[in-house]
């Protein structure tokens, strides 16, 4: 079996080409990726409280990760970190209006997923969803999470 029918080098490939191509649509709006993964979950909260721990969740990162990406934001002047009137310790994030102008950029995420799954059928998109999802699944019980 070469290389080309290894699932972990393919996995990466991906992975690395995707980033790639992330970057190269991202690079005008002055954010990364990841940057705009954050932006986008929280505009699309549309104003509803949104924590740090919320973003953590929903890209699956440490604390750490997730106050570097907001802060490079709130840096940018796209979003808000607020301290929560409820929960001192905690921080509400908003957008800022410069957010909304690059809401058509965020959309080279939806873009890009179109990209990935290109020439395959719904049935096969799908398919390829469940499998990649027992791939995570055995590798998260391999890390016992």
């Amino acid at each position: 079996m070469g290389r080309e029918s290894d699932v972990g080098f393919l996995i990466k490939l991906i992975y690395d080409a995707h980033g790639k191509v992330l970057y190269q649509r991202f690079r005008s709006e002055g954010i990364t990726p990841a940057q705009a993964e954050v932006l986008r979950f929280v505009m699309a909260q549309g104003g509803a409280r949104t924590t740090l721990r919320d973003v953590e969740a929903f890209l699956g990162v440490s604390h750490p990760t997730v106050v570097g990406l907001v802060s490079r934001l709130v840096e940018k002047g796209l979003l808000i970190s607020v301290p929560d009137p409820e929960d001192k310790r905690a921080r509400n994030l908003y957008p800022l209006p410069p957010a909304d102008a690059k809401d058509e950029a965020l959309n080279a995420i939806e873009d890009s997923e179109e990209l990935l799954t290109r020439g395959l059928s719904p049935e096969e998109r799908a398919e390829l969803v469940r499998m990649l999802k027992v791939v995570r699944d055995n590798l998260q019980k391999e890390l016992g999470e």
